[in-house]
């Protein structure tokens, strides 16, 4: 199925004549790294497209590797990387670097390859660079990860929240985990606390009154609890704008 769909967006590329290509790395469910090839191009009826091609393992890093890779893949797919009008990566050095990088080594097999960095990413470090030059936030997203590492590392704490989260009326939603990779992650993990803030409140003093709980736990509950204040109403609002912000982009 996988090889009839690639055949069939292959193509849709060759009728279309003009492409660009989207490259990311990312690790899988078992860590292990891998490389994503997306292509971009106009169908015969003008509709914009991007579709994904294929999953290959990564086992070099260097932009020599990416680009030998790259143009294998293009090149088994039966298409001229001549034709290729663009490229978009992220900001890492080896993907992006003006000399050196899979970018420049692209663009001298094809000067017409214009090269974009990737705006959801760059937006995303910019988002980091605010939050870690602010003390107040960076204590606030270390609390909500706490937060997450404290019911997550448990699998009866983790149970018990659950069961709160099922009894309570509408819609709640479970802790989430801050990823410092995809500032999306920092939004749903303190959406999550907002739209739970009293079952999640409620189970941490329920954790912090038990008798049956260890002494290490109760005081890590309670301590949680006092910090678990409104303040994150506010922090969930300034989130969504900047997620809007960031999902337009995608859009775009």
């Amino acid at each position: 199925m996988a090889e009839q769909l690639r055949n069939l967006f292959t193509d849709e590329v060759k009728d279309a004549n003009y492409y660009s290509i989207i490259v990311d790395s990312t690790p899988d469910v078992s860590h292990e790294a891998q490389l994503t090839l997306i292509l971009r191009y106009v169908t015969g009826n003008g509709e914009v497209v991007e579709q994904f091609l294929c999953f290959v393992p990564l086992k070099s890093h260097t932009s020599k590797w990416l680009e030998t890779t790259v143009l294998e893949i293009i090149a088994n797919l039966g298409l001229d990387i001549k034709n290729c009008r663009g490229q978009s990566f992220d900001n890492a050095a080896n993907m992006a670097e003006k000399y050196s990088g899979l970018q420049a080594r692209l663009n001298n097999a094809n000067p017409c390859a214009l090269f974009i960095p990737c705006s959801s990413h760059s937006l995303n470090l910019i988002y980091n660079a605010a939050a870690k030059s602010c003390e107040g936030a960076m204590n606030f997203f270390d609390f909500v990860q706490n937060m997450y590492a404290f019911f997550s590392v448990s699998t009866h704490r983790w149970s018990m929240l659950q069961s709160h989260l099922e009894q309570a009326n509408g819609k709640h939603l479970t802790v989430k985990r801050i990823c410092d990779t995809m500032w999306s992650a920092h939004e749903d993990g303190v959406l999550a606390l907002k739209m739970s803030y009293d079952v999640i409140k409620k189970t941490l003093l329920a954790i912090a009154t038990s008798n049956s709980e260890k002494t290490h736990a109760k005081t890590e509950a309670k301590a949680l609890a006092e910090k678990f204040c409104g303040t994150v109403y506010f922090k969930e609002l300034i989130m969504q704008s900047a997620n809007r912000c960031k999902k337009l982009i995608q859009i775009y």
